[in-house]
């Protein structure tokens, strides 16, 4: 590892001798594997049932399917956020509403209270997104559902296991959905998994991802293939056990980061506060001047990997009007490496070319 990468899956002996007992057993396919990770997940996560489906692009559709809102309905999404938040609302047939966002890229609550005050009529659900591992204002945002009486979707897919007034995100709204992807901090390689309350849901999501099967029975004509396999559960189950551990390690180093960074007035630092650092995201003050690919080429030429995650608002890729503080943040923001197994002399290396870096900056 030459280089340092934005992301690094962890991996350990113990994982490596689990998957490769999955292997020898023939058993690859979704089967005990993937019912015990839902099982532990979803008492892990705090809801009463889990169903693991094969992305967190799925989850999010399924969820959003199982709401049965009507064709052209209205989803409120936050303008920052992976282009799957509004593939999913559109690909199931929905209409997607661009909210702005605060500073740490979450979906502003101001926003959502505005609109809804004038629309709440013609919205299905709100869609709201963890960004960078870091809690959005979750608790004031269901409360805002709740008075108008819209479904919350919960994405967590970059911030499994963070906690809110001792509740994990995930367990506020009333599907949860989550990516297992390979650098999210809670990997399976590829996957996703959904949280509810409602039990009935489990055979609608197991008929709608297995070919209208559930529990071996054809319950429904029309079904897709969009199962978890055993494979993956194994890597997840591991990595579930682990998790708490994992987002202490990111932590530790997001906090050398804040010392090394402290001192410096001319950016936003990511808040320590109901965070476990997906991402360790860098706001440049308005006052002065940043260009990514001049930050790309200092970074390189270091050997370090930096990455601009959102160089783009939903709105602008969906052509309606951008947002605000998701316009700001597309341009003027960027991660640095954060991941459990960085050694300490990685991280003084990211530390101290990111510090010379952003003293530079001029107005």
């Amino acid at each position: 590892m030459d280089k340092i990468p934005i992301a690094f899956p962890y991996c350990s002996d113990e994982l490596i001798e689990s998957v490769g007992e999955t292997i020898k057993s023939g058993r690859w396919a979704r089967g005990r594997h993937a019912e015990e990770f839902e099982k532990e997940f979803a008492s892990y996560i705090g809801k009463k049932s889990a169903f693991a489906v094969n992305s967190g692009t799925t989850a999010l559709r399924l969820a959003l399917r199982s709401l049965n809102l009507k064709k052209k309905t209205k989803v409120i999404v936050p303008d920052m956020s992976f282009i799957a938040t509004a593939q999913s609302v559109i690909l199931e047939g929905l209409d997607p509403v661009f909210l702005d966002v605060n500073y740490d890229g979450n979906l502003d609550p101001t926003s959502l209270e505005k609109f809804l005050s004038n629309s709440y009529q013609e919205v299905g659900a709100v869609m709201l997104v963890h960004l960078h591992g870091k809690a959005a204002q979750v608790v004031e945002i269901s409360e805002i559902c709740r008075k108008y009486n819209v479904p919350l979707i919960e994405d967590c897919s970059q911030a499994t296991g963070v906690e809110i007034k001792r509740k994990k995100a995930g367990s506020f709204g009333d599907l949860s959905v989550f990516s297992l992807y390979a650098t999210k901090t809670l990997a399976s390689g590829e996957g996703g998994i959904i949280a509810f309350d409602n039990q009935e849901l489990r055979d609608f999501f197991s008929a709608s991802s297995d070919n209208g099967f559930y529990k071996g029975k054809l319950i429904n004509s029309l079904g897709d293939s969009l199962r978890f396999s055993d494979i993956h559960a194994t890597i997840a189950l591991f990595h579930l056990k682990n998790l708490d551990e994992l987002n202490a390690k990111r932590i530790i180093i997001a906090k050398q980061y804040h010392d090394k960074f402290n001192s410096l007035n001319n950016i936003i630092l990511p808040s320590l506060e109901n965070n476990v650092f997906h991402h360790y995201n860098i706001v440049i003050k308005k006052e002065y001047k940043f260009s990514f690919q001049e930050a790309y080429s200092y970074f390189n030429n270091s050997g370090i990997e930096i990455r601009q995650y959102y160089p783009y608002t939903l709105s602008s890729i969906f052509e309606r009007k951008p947002q605000k503080t998701a316009s700001y943040l597309s341009k003027n923001s960027f991660c640095i490496p954060i991941f459990p197994s960085l050694n300490t002399d990685q991280i003084n290396k990211v530390s101290e070319n990111t510090y010379n870096f952003l003293k530079g900056l001029k107005k």
